[in-house]
């Protein structure tokens, strides 16, 4: 089956790609960088060459290639108007233009990422062009399923290199209302699962899924724990919201249906039939932090960069994707990481060395 996915190089967009690669699938990778492509998958992702703000570029790519299914992952969270880069353009236009020219080519499904928090009440304008662009997905006439992952955690997550740099000379963080807004980040791999898992499972035909972890957690506790495990002193200052930047609407949204905003979103109804057949329950936020944090201090040491993604591994028992980080070699026999011999069930990561951050 063939596959093509924007997005591809992207944080979540290497995970996914990885996990559709180790299913079997022929993946074809729209980028405007096609070097970059080659550079992180090698010859393993047909890159395609693409301008994704020019319709007709968009109508040649997938004409040259009529994938079966279409993976769109591309999105921001802030806008850079002075180079076109706005909420309605990314999420609302360039999907348009895109789904618009994958009927024309015959594409059968549509997997497609939108964001936690859409809803027709949303007061951002992030969740507003979200929302309209799952409306034109909707009203396509072609198959689709959509994802609203909630903040995903991750060794490339963008939040960890902010935080170093940020206190990297003063060990300072300003946080709005003390940082007690609530989360329920999600591990990025077990998005990566649900999205390659939803090509061919008829089950979400159609559907939205919330995506979530099993746990509430406030940005505070998120990122003292990411300095507890970084050995790392730093003194946390709560400021007026009115007087920061506005966060980023993911790092706002909890879970939301029509019906109700439950404690988490793996108690909705349609996210409990979709986890049954896809993993068996959500990684745990203290897993996900731990290990994410460990190995982004690991990808520092080790000259890693966000170009060159974890190396992906069979999978593993529990039929999660299994990802290898920095330190690690994937056992093809096993299907399992393993450091220095000895296997680490569901990947895992070397503890980083002594060396406090930022040193």
């Amino acid at each position: 089956m063939k596959i093509f996915v924007t997005g591809a190089t992207g944080f979540v967009g290497m995970h996914v790609t990885n996990d559709l690669l180790a299913r079997g699938f022929s993946v074809h990778a729209g980028a405007r960088d096609v070097a970059k492509v080659d550079r992180i998958f090698g010859e393993s992702v047909v890159p395609v060459e693409v301008d994704f703000s020019d319709k007709d570029s968009i109508n040649r790519a997938l004409t040259s290639i009529r994938p079966d299914v279409v993976v769109h992952l591309i999105g921001i969270i802030a806008e850079r108007p002075s180079k076109g880069t706005t909420f309605d353009n990314v999420h609302f236009r360039l999907p348009m233009d895109l789904y618009e020219a994958s009927k024309q080519v015959g594409v059968r499904k549509v997997v497609h990422m939108s964001a936690l928090g859409v809803h027709p009440d949303a007061p951002s304008r992030y969740h507003k062009s979200k929302l309209r662009a799952e409306q034109v997905l909707r009203s396509s006439g072609m198959t689709y399923t959509i994802f609203r992952p909630s903040v995903i955690i991750g060794p490339e997550q963008k939040l960890f290199s902010d935080m170093k740099n940020i206190t990297a000379m003063v060990p300072v963080v300003a946080l709005p209302a003390g940082g007690s807004h609530l989360m329920q980040p999600v591990d990025v791999r077990d998005v990566a699962c649900v999205f390659a898992s939803a090509v061919t499972k008829s089950e979400t035909d159609n559907k939205v899924y919330e995506l979530c972890g099993p746990d509430v957690i406030s940005l505070r506790k998120m990122l003292e724990a990411a300095f507890a495990i970084w050995k790392k002193r730093v003194l946390f200052l709560s400021v007026p919201k009115s007087a920061m930047p506005k966060a980023p609407a993911t790092f706002r949204a909890r879970a939301k249906t029509d019906e109700a905003i439950p404690i988490s979103c793996w108690s909705t109804t349609e996210a409990m039939i979709f986890v049954r057949w896809a993993m068996p329950k959500p990684r745990p936020t203290t897993e996900t932090w731990s290990r994410s944090l460990e190995s982004f201090l690991a990808s520092i040491w080790n000259g890693w960069t966000n170009e060159k993604p974890p190396e992906s591994c069979c999978h593993d028992s529990t039929n999660w994707p299994n990802y290898c980080y920095v330190g690690e070699t994937c056992d093809q026999t096993t299907g399992f990481c393993t450091t220095g011999g000895t296997p680490t069930t569901g990947g895992g990561t070397t503890a980083p060395p002594t060396t406090k951050a930022g040193s």
